[in-house]
Formats: structure tokens, sequence, C-alpha cells
């Protein structure tokens, strides 16, 4: 399949999502090189007085994302990464990043398509904690290590378990959660805390954890350049 054909089914499948959407609720976005996007119409207010531009990942064969210089000078801020700063703090915030689309199409900006679980596996991943966990956050374990009091972090993804260490905070203990979370799951998982980007700290830790268990394994490290 070339590019023009991988451009029309993106247009088609975008031009079946503007005709299909309930007008009151949905807005789509006009965007350069003959792009639309579609967003809550909530949000449209905030969305419409700056210009938006496609952007073509060439290495990605259909993907196409939308983004404006005008908010932030000097530097491009994305679409859907707008849309879930207004959704969480009503206006933009750089710490947020969003990868996840449920529908796979990412000019499909409105929040249910950003912020919905779908699938056997995020069902898994919004279980609510044990009650045997001893702990109020999910993914985290209180154990007694050296006679101190210590709040053990974990994650499973499929059969394989991360270790993502022990920590005297019981919050810190589900951050670094979160962060694993973030960083194999994306939008489909389920957070401790507000759904946003981890703290570049506690995003660190889980990272590291997450490459040695990988490596002792001997499967195929993470993506980092698809994280940030």
């Amino acid at each position: 399949m070339d590019k023009l054909d991988l451009d029309k089914k993106l247009y088609d499948k975008i031009h079946h999502v503007t005709e299909a959407m309930d007008h009151d609720k949905y807005r789509s976005v006009v965007l350069t090189k003959g792009y639309r996007a579609v967003v809550d119409a909530s949000m449209y207010h905030h969305i419409k007085p700056y210009r938006w531009h496609s952007v073509v990942q060439v290495k990605s064969s259909g993907y196409v994302y939308a983004r404006t210089g005008q908010i932030i000078r000097g530097e491009y801020v994305q679409l859907h990464n707008y849309v879930l700063s207004l959704y969480l703090h009503g206006k933009y915030d750089p710490s947020v990043k969003q990868a996840t689309f449920n529908n796979k199409l990412t000019l499909d900006c409105r929040l249910n398509n950003l912020l919905n679980n779908i699938g056997r596996q995020a069902a898994m991943r919004n279980r609510k904690p044990k009650s045997n966990t001893t702990s109020r956050y999910k993914g985290v374990r209180k154990r007694i290590q050296n006679g101190k009091l210590k709040w053990r972090s974990e994650i499973m993804n499929g059969s394989t378990q991360f270790a993502l260490g022990s920590f005297d905070s019981e919050e810190n203990a589900a951050m670094v959660y979160d962060a694993a979370a973030w960083v194999l799951f994306g939008a489909s998982a389920h957070y401790n805390f507000p759904i946003g980007t981890p703290d570049a700290h506690q995003r660190a830790i889980a990272i590291n954890q997450i490459q040695k268990k990988l490596f002792k394994l001997g499967e195929p490290p993470l993506n980092l350049d698809e994280l940030f």
C-alpha cells in the first residue's frame, strides 16, 4: 500500500467519524493538508483560535497528528495533549502527555477516545486492589525490611511481574506504580492518582526497573523514543 492509499484510508476513516458523530457533542477541527481532527464541543472554543497543522509520521504508515506553535512560543503543542491538559487542569500543562488512542485514530481527540479503557487487558488492569495487599493503593504492598516498614511496588504485564522497588512512603510507591503503568499501558491503565504524565524521577525509577527485567528475560528493551 503506497502513501496515497494510506492517506485516502485515513481520510475515509475521519470522514466517517465526522459524518456519524453527534454534532451537538463534537466538532471537527480544520487542519492543514486537508485533514480534520475531532474534539468535544466543550473544548472547541479553546481550540478554535489556533491554527493546527497536520504532521505525517513517515516512519509510521498512516500516522498523522495535529499540532500548533501558537500556544507556547517556541514550542509545538500536540492537539491530543492540549485536550487532555484542558480536561485535567483547565489549561495547557506540558507535563501531560498522551499517546494511546482507543480506536487507533490519532486525529480523533475526543475525550472518550483518549480516556476510555477497552479490551480484556485494560479491564484486568482496572481491577480494584485486592483486600489483602495491605495498601489502599493498587500495586503496593506493605513489608518489613531490616526491621523497618517499607512499601513495595510491583506491576504485572501479562504473565510478567516487574518489581519496582521498596519505598519509605506508601504514596511514593503508588506513584512509581503509576509511572510503570504509564510506560507499559499508557491511557488504558488504571492509575492510583489522576491521569497525566508521572513525575520524571518516578518515571526514571520505573523505566530502570522494567529495563532490568526485560534484559534478564532476554526480551527487547523499551523504545524510549515512543515514550517522550
